[in-house]
């Protein structure tokens, strides 16, 4: 049996650029995998322009040893939001994602576990997930998550 624990939309800005976000969820007793889904939208910063700038800012103040000719700066493009999602379960923290893409999907069991998290149990108890704001950089993103837990071992 498959239970919903989580569903939730948020809307991170600019100014969430660097920042954790942590969203608690209670898992039941009984339960023997969790699932968490991710997806954000927009991945890509469309304006070419805006991004060279950033690009040129960025590499001024973080690469100020150095130079980059206008083909090496454009090979940064395009820019991009991303964020990366992490768990703790009640005995700790059991991985973190760093994927690039939008649409995202993780299980942990005892068993196994999506890349990046290591199995564990499904126990009972408060659980976390943590979204990163690695880099919001089109203005907003709009981020959908949703938890699930069932009481089998799913083949994913």
């Amino acid at each position: 049996m498959t239970l919903e624990l989580l569903r939730k939309t948020l809307t991170a800005t600019n100014a969430e650029n660097h920042t954790h976000l942590y969203i608690p969820f209670t898992v039941p007793e009984g339960m023997k995998e969790i699932r968490v889904f991710m997806e954000y939208a927009p991945k890509f910063f469309d304006d070419r322009e805006k991004s060279l700038e950033i690009i040129r800012e960025v590499l001024a103040r973080d690469a100020w040893y150095t130079s980059f000719t206008e083909e090496e700066t454009e090979a940064f493009l395009p820019l991009c939001n991303h964020i990366s999602v992490s768990l703790d379960s009640p005995a700790g923290w059991l991985g973190t994602a760093h994927r690039h893409a939008p649409k995202q999907t993780y299980f942990v069991n005892e068993r196994d576990a999506a890349y990046g998290f290591r199995p564990a149990p499904a126990e009972s108890g408060e659980w976390r997930l943590t979204l990163s704001f690695n880099c919001v950089v089109t203005g907003s993103v709009t981020v959908d998550i949703r938890v699930e837990a069932d009481d089998e071992i799913s083949q994913m």
